[in-house]
């Protein structure tokens, strides 16, 4: 059952580029190279790159499933790892109630945002980048060359589709409220 599970997920990863269920969230293995948080407007020395991290992500209120839920409190993070060195992100969180602006709209209604911005130093050059939501179940890799110099990685949530609540959300649209289901990589304005 494990082997079919794990085959399960390397199949969704391969197809969405996205890994869903059960996953550890990050590897620790060495790997080579250092990630260090900097703080803006310092440059890199030559062979370096500063990595300009952005998620902005909604999720639903706390305690409104199940206990234990980290969405909608400060256990809910946002994990890299580049080469096998995690960074562990801490979002600022603030109540959320925007008015839909249309049946389909993924992020109307009553929640809490989290923005999560960081500011990287790596070494310039080829990395495999995982990136995870562990609250979401969410794992993502990617392989990234960053150059000399500065560089930004956008992140943008994808939510799961709920079923249809009457004609107002017919057939199905995605919400915050049923959590993420991907996200989308942009590094330096292009998705990767």
């Amino acid at each position: 059952m494990k082997r079919y599970l794990a085959l399960l997920a390397l199949a969704t990863l391969m197809v969405t580029g996205c890994a869903v269920g059960p996953q550890p969230a990050l590897s620790n293995a060495g790997g080579s190279g250092f990630v260090k948080e900097v703080p803006t407007g310092i440059a890199p020395a030559q062979g370096f790159s500063d990595l300009s991290v952005f998620l902005s992500v909604k999720t639903h209120k706390a305690g409104i499933y199940a206990a234990g839920d980290p969405h909608g409190t400060t256990d809910y993070k946002l994990l890299l790892s580049f080469d096998g060195r995690p960074v562990q992100l801490n979002g600022r969180m603030q109540s959320e109630n925007i008015e839909p602006t249309g049946p389909r709209d993924a992020e109307g209604g009553d929640g809490v945002r989290y923005l999560f911005q960081a500011n990287l130093r790596l070494l310039a050059g080829t990395h495999v980048m995982e990136i995870a939501l562990p609250g979401d179940d969410v794992v993502v890799e990617r392989e990234v060359t960053l150059p000399d110099g500065s560089s930004s990685l956008v992140l943008e949530p994808l939510y799961r589709s709920s079923a249809g609540q009457g004609l107002a959300t017919y057939p199905f649209g995605n919400s915050f409220r049923e959590g993420v289901s991907c996200l989308r990589v942009i590094l330096n304005g292009k998705e990767t």
